[in-house]
């Protein structure tokens, strides 16, 4: 089985660019505002390198560069190669080698969600398998997070930017547990810090004063831990439940790119997010 794909290099720009408007861009045979041309040398290497070892073992590669006006400039890639799979560790390098290493966008023909591309600027993931939306911008966010748990029900979705950071948000009760990630990617898959959201002491915000929440002890708190999922259970007063409208500027300020707000307390889970701590156990989908 093989799969085609565009390979495109965003522009430094503002504008928002989904793949999909992108990939009908290109297939109209234009240039979508969000992307720009690029030098290909480094993707192509890449692309001859895993058709050296490919072709020996039967597969088909091919690629056509289709050249801007400016020399040595591409408008973008046309790649056909074996399907990669849809997850797990051979999509993860894949994606690596193609996207985090070379900050470019793709998209697949068959392909609805462009899963691996990342996005613009950033992509709101529900985490009930719905559509994401890319690149939401700051009038969005509101009805994203009550689309998220309109009846206060459990719920949860990530915000992630081109970076590879995203800020991830679950619902109980009316409130919300806040979990924010800075990555770098570019230097290796572990680098990164990880955080969870709680209020400051005396506990006001902007001169209101919190009702404190906290997720329940004993409930399960899931992880993915190279390419598996395993889970432990919570311990008490572990995970703060922020109120909505909190949760709103730290969505907000995620999308404008804005340092972490300082009137919140930031609780290091960069450790356990890396190493798997000896208490947590294979989860059970069936759970």
């Amino acid at each position: 089985m093989t799969a085609s794909y565009y390979f495109w290099k965003w522009a430094d720009n503002d504008l928002p660019g989904p793949p999909d408007e992108v990939h009908a861009a290109l297939l109209r045979g234009q240039m979508h505002p969000a992307i720009q041309p690029f030098d290909p040398a480094k993707l192509v290497k890449q692309f001859e390198k895993d058709a050296t070892r490919g072709r020996k073992k039967g597969e088909e590669w091919d690629w056509q560069i289709v050249w801007d006006q400016e020399p040595h400039l591409a408008k973008f890639v046309f790649v056909t190669l074996p399907d990669p799979p849809s997850e797990g560790a051979e999509e993860a390098k894949m994606a690596h080698r193609y996207l985090r290493k070379l900050v470019f966008g793709w998209s697949g023909e068959d392909t609805r969600e462009f899963p691996g591309s990342l996005p613009k600027q950033s992509i709101w993931i529900p985490g009930d398998g719905s559509h994401s939306v890319w690149d939401p911008s700051v009038t969005e966010l509101s009805g994203l997070l009550n689309d998220l748990a309109p009846s206060g029900e459990a719920g949860h979705a990530m915000l992630m930017n081109h970076k590879n950071d995203y800020i991830q948000v679950s619902a109980l009760h009316g409130r919300f547990t806040v979990e924010w990630r800075e990555a770098d990617y570019m230097k290796s898959w572990n680098a990164f810090d990880h955080w969870h959201v709680r209020y400051k002491s005396p506990h006001t915000m902007k001169g209101r004063a919190i009702q404190r929440r906290f997720v329940p002890k004993g409930m399960p708190i899931v992880r993915l831990y190279m390419g598996e999922y395993f889970y432990r259970w919570t311990q008490r007063h572990e995970f703060e439940l922020i109120c909505q409208s909190d949760v709103l500027a730290l969505l907000r300020a995620f999308v404008l790119r804005e340092p972490r707000p300082p009137f919140f307390e930031w609780v290091s889970l960069t450790e356990e997010m890396k190493h798997r701590p000896a208490e947590c156990m294979p989860w059970d989908e069936d759970f």
